[in-house]
Order: structure tokens, then sequence, then C-alpha cells
């Protein structure tokens, strides 16, 4: 059996100096002058994404900054909505329209016209 307090590892004088220099300080002076312009390129190239996450923040910003007042812009949005539910509304009665014509069910009708609309119009609502 080892015992670690009886024998211990011996060390060479340069594995101490490893030790207590670190192993950057062993670099001849050429590769310390190596290690430090990559790290120069590294902090360059961090500050140009730096400096382009900034110019789009700004840009995002400057979208987000309109003179429009909230209430006229949502007023807007519920105007559309309700135009593209009552156009909606419309189409699935021609459509059932159709299938009542051809006694045939709503949603063959709409397979036959290959809707993209078929899971849209007979899907319950979500209160979305």
């Amino acid at each position: 059996m080892f015992n670690a307090a009886a024998n211990p590892p011996q060390c060479s004088a340069e594995a101490v100096n490893i030790r207590q220099k670190g192993p950057v300080s062993m670099l001849s002076k050429d590769h310390r002058d190596l290690l430090n312009h990559h790290d120069d390129d590294a902090v360059l190239l961090k500050e140009q994404k730096l400096e382009d996450i900034k110019n789009q923040c700004s840009q995002l910003i400057s979208e987000l900054d309109t003179d429009k007042d909230p209430k006229a812009i949502i007023r807007k949005h519920i105007t559309k909505l309700k135009d593209y539910n009552d156009l909606q509304d419309i189409a699935l009665s021609l459509v059932t329209m159709i299938a009542d014509h051809h006694h045939l069910r709503t949603i063959d009708i709409l397979q036959e016209m290959n809707s993209e609309s078929t899971g849209e119009m007979n899907r319950e609502p979500t209160g979305d």
C-alpha cells in the first residue's frame, strides 16, 4: 500500500517554477505577443458586435417611437379584425350555401376546393 506521507511525490525544479510563474509566463516573448494580439483581436471583434447590437437596438427603438395615438392604432386594428371576421363569415355562408345545394357537408366542399381555410373556418374559438 502506498503511503503519501511516507513517500511524498518528488517535484522537479522546473515543475515548481511552472506552478509559481504560471503557464503563460513560461512562454517565449513571441508566443506571449501572439496571445496578446489574439486577445486584442477578440476584444475588437466583441466591440464591433456590441456596436452592431447597439445600432440594431436604436433602429428598433426608432421604429417603435411613432407619434401615432395608441388608441387610434387599437381602433384601426379592431376595425381590420371586424372586417376580416365579416369576410370570413360571408365566405363560410357561401360555402354552406354550396354545400346545401349539393347535399354535402361544408367540410366536404372545403376539401373539394382544397381550401387552406379548412381548419380556420371549422375550429372552435380560442378566446385570443
